[in-house]
């Protein structure tokens, strides 16, 4: 292998290039990331006021550990985003939402969902579906669960080696432009 390809790989696999990605994101977008960092502190504060109140048993505990991983990936696809993985945040974005609807079917005792995920016979990614199906019983807002549908849809996208999810691998107009590491368009 030549030493030029031996560098790009390197580069890519440490991130080297991340910085610059950044900080073209940064000049972009440096208000909404500082908005979705405020919000984020707002909302892990709440999480830690929530973990203490109600983690009472594994039932209870399992709840308030989906409410931290949908927390965690929340952040981890915002990191991604900031250095040019989107295909890889739409992924996590998609266990966001997945996992807000998890925390929801979980927190109500009467729906078998948790007893079924403890027994490995709950599929997370019908979560959405689920919630949509005990909407009344759930007391859900319709619009709300007609824009998480619509935003698993749309995410879903990048979770499989679609055409749209190459864009951050490469330039879709077939003029021959490749990314490997951290890119931003």
């Amino acid at each position: 292998m030549e030493n030029l390809e031996q560098d790009l790989i390197h580069r890519a696999l440490f991130g080297l290039d991340d910085e610059e990605v950044r900080q073209h994101f940064f000049k972009n977008f440096g208000d909404q990331i500082s908005q979705f960092e405020t919000t984020m502190k707002d909302v892990f504060q709440r999480w830690l006021d929530f973990d203490k109140s109600f983690r009472k048993d594994q039932d209870s505990g399992t709840v308030v550990g989906v409410l931290y991983m949908m927390i965690v990936r929340l952040i981890q696809s915002m990191n991604l985003l900031i250095t040019g993985n989107i295909t890889l945040s739409g992924a996590a974005m998609r266990q966001v939402i997945e996992a807000i609807a998890v925390a929801i079917l979980f927190s109500k005792r009467e729906l078998p969902y948790l007893k079924l995920a403890w027994q490995k016979k709950f599929s997370v990614n019908k979560a959405v579906d689920k919630i949509i199906k005990h909407q009344k019983k759930l007391k859900l807002d319709k619009e709300a669960l007609k824009i998480m549908k619509d935003s698993i849809t749309f995410y879903d996208k990048f979770s499989h080696p679609t055409i749209l999810a190459m864009g951050d691998t490469m330039q879709l107009d077939g003029i021959g432009i490749y990314y490997l590491g951290a890119s931003f368009d």
